[in-house]
Formats: structure tokens, sequence, C-alpha cells
């Protein structure tokens, strides 16, 4: 990995991912949704619905794809996908250093080389530090019992979780 990659990290959103893992409602949270959402899980809706992208089928995207895990270090294992949508939209699923990356089709269909690898890099962010850790979504889907103070929190750490992924 890069050794300044860390140094990148938005001080404010390291704050409050700090903050959220101290509190002790989201402990029990995790470790719910640990139980019902799974990696191996997810790949399987996801080799359902999108398309693995190898050398073989778009070698150029699988190309860029692997500059861009290259640059950040060999310690991640993961997979680019490809999922048929009208809209521009890129998602990561990680649980630990394994990851699956998403682009929409428009995406791969109009964006040129160096728009993709920002997106991809951008999705790489997440991974690197570590947000798939707390899942506001689906934290906030599944708990109805949540504080508004920890609601707010949660909402105020993912808008300022995307400038440490952007950088």
């Amino acid at each position: 990995m890069l050794p300044y990659i860390q140094d990148l990290r938005f001080p404010y959103e390291k704050k409050l991912f700090l903050q959220i893992q101290k509190d002790p409602s989201i402990s029990g949270i995790l470790s719910s949704l640990s139980k019902r959402h799974d990696f191996t899980a997810r790949k399987r809706h996801l080799l359902g619905s999108a398309v693995k992208i190898t050398k073989s089928l778009i070698p150029e995207l699988y190309t860029l794809y692997q500059t861009c895990l290259d640059l950040v270090g060999e310690q991640l294992e993961g997979e680019l996908y490809v999922q048929q949508q009208g809209e521009y939209n890129a998602s990561v699923y990680a649980i630990g250093n394994r990851f699956d990356i998403v682009l929409s089709s428009s995406i791969v269909k109009d964006f040129n080389q160096e728009e993709m690898a920002f997106v991809i890099g951008h999705e790489l962010g997440h991974v690197l530090f570590d947000h798939n850790k707390i899942p506001v979504r689906l934290i906030l889907s599944d708990c109805e019992q949540i504080s508004y103070e920890l609601a707010n929190l949660l909402f105020q750490w993912s808008r300022t979780s995307e400038i440490s992924a952007d950088r």
C-alpha cells in the first residue's frame, strides 16, 4: 500500500468514525447485522444481478481496475462487476480486505478511462478506510430504536466518508 494513504483520510471523518465505534449501542447493532448479512450471501446475489469483469470480457476495464488495485496495495482481494443501470452509480461491499466493486453500465458506457479510474479509486478508498465497518443504510433500515443523535451522527459520518474516499 502507498505509505501515505492514511494521511489522505479526512480528519473529521476519522474522528466521527471512532466516535461511532465507541457508541455502546453500535456494537450490538453491528453484531446483529453481521449474523444476517455475510460476504458469501452478497456474492451470490451479485452473481445473479451483475457481470463479473474479466480480462477476456472487457480487457481495457479489467486492466484499468488492476492498475488501480496495484496502486493501493497487494493485500486487497476484490473483484469488479458491472450491473445494468441507466443512472451513474458505483458501490463497494467489503469485509476486511475482501471486497466487490459494482459499477453501473452507464459509467462503463459513458465515462472515459480517467473518470472510471477515479470512480474505482473512490470505491477502493472506502475499502482502505474500513468504511464498510459501519453500514449506515443497513443500520438505519434494520434498527428502529436508534436515537436521533446517533442517526444524525451516522449521517454526518456517511457524508464525510465520501470526502475521504474522494481523496
